[in-house]
């Protein structure tokens, strides 16, 4: 199995819009092709992570750098891994009538289990992060 984490710029800040589409079709994808992962979102940059068999990973990568809604992608880990750190999460994200606080308790739990690097990634970003629902 692959793992990518990657960061990228919106091309459309703010949009919830947007992250709607990505998460919908996100969704849906990963469900037919055995991916999961986690998507972090603060309204300007995506913070996401998605494992998976080789192929499907591959092809879920070469859709997202096509995508116009993201903007400078940047790889910050792409390796393989013997074992899934998020499960049959087909993509874990926060919903809108969660409160900040009850989210970020959320995903410190979500990613107790994870590798330090990704846990890292994606604490750092939700105690920068000041997202209104």
């Amino acid at each position: 199995m692959r793992q990518i984490l990657y960061v990228s710029d919106t091309s459309n800040r703010g949009n919830r819009a947007d992250l709607c589409a990505i998460l919908e079709q996100s969704q849906a994808n990963n469900a037919r092709d055995g991916i999961s992962g986690l998507l972090w979102w603060d309204g300007e940059h995506f913070l996401q992570v998605f494992e998976g068999p080789e192929a499907q990973v591959e092809a879920c990568w070469q859709r997202i750098q096509r995508d116009s809604r993201h903007r400078n992608l940047i790889v910050l880990r792409d390796v393989a891994v013997d074992v899934r750190a998020f499960g049959n999460w087909t993509m874990a994200y926060r919903h809108e009538c969660e409160t900040a606080d009850h989210h970020d308790a959320v995903m410190r739990q979500l990613l107790s289990d994870v590798s330090p690097e990704i846990g890292n990634a994606f604490l750092a970003m939700v105690a920068m992060a000041d997202v209104d629902f």
